[in-house]
């Protein structure tokens, strides 16, 4: 018997200590694994940010995600002034609403000081800004895709938003979605 219980205790694979502690480590390696993952998903969202940021001259490039009852918008990451960004916003308001509802971009141009339907704003007052851009973030291209949430731009300029930028913030949308499954 001592010759067996010697080998079970030497024996990695078919201790009972063993297998736990493997299978501690297994868990440990996949933690690592989906929280690495995490972290570069969260990199990409905020590099595609800062890229339309900059590329665009926005003032502010916004990523707004729904949370998990599909209730509130909450905001995911942002660049630029995000001082007097609201943290989280009713989906059925402003600006964010026709984004969501038409399910495709939506522009706003020679916004007046007044205008209060940019929600993504804290007391929806928008500050400087002139002009909106707002995408959907779609879960895939069909017609039934779920709408995972919306990429706002805007501008303190008077330029608006033309086809290219349009483009880009289409492709930065994908980009969001694919960094994020």
């Amino acid at each position: 018997v001592a010759a067996g219980a010697s080998k079970f205790a030497t024996d990695k694979q078919t201790t009972p200590t063993a297998a736990v502690r493997e299978s501690i480590g297994n868990g440990l390696a996949q933690e690592e694994l989906s929280l690495d993952a995490a972290v570069r998903a969260e990199d990409s969202i905020n590099s595609s940010l800062r890229l339309l940021h900059t590329g665009l001259g926005c003032h502010v490039a916004a990523l707004l995600w729904y949370d998990e009852e599909g209730n509130r918008l909450v905001l995911r990451d942002a660049v630029g002034q995000t001082e007097s960004l609201a943290r989280n916003v009713h989906p059925g308001e402003g600006a964010l609403a026709g984004v969501l509802r038409r399910r495709e971009p939506v522009h706003i141009q020679s916004l007046r000081s007044s205008y209060r339907g940019l929600t993504y704003y804290r007391n929806t007052n928008p500050g400087p800004v002139r002009n909106f851009l707002g995408v959907p973030v779609m879960e895939n291209d069909s017609d039934e895709a779920r709408v995972l949430g919306v990429l706002c731009l805007d501008r303190a300029s008077d330029a608006p938003f033309d086809a290219s930028a349009e483009g880009l913030a289409l492709d930065a949308a994908g980009a969001i979605v694919r960094a994020m499954t």
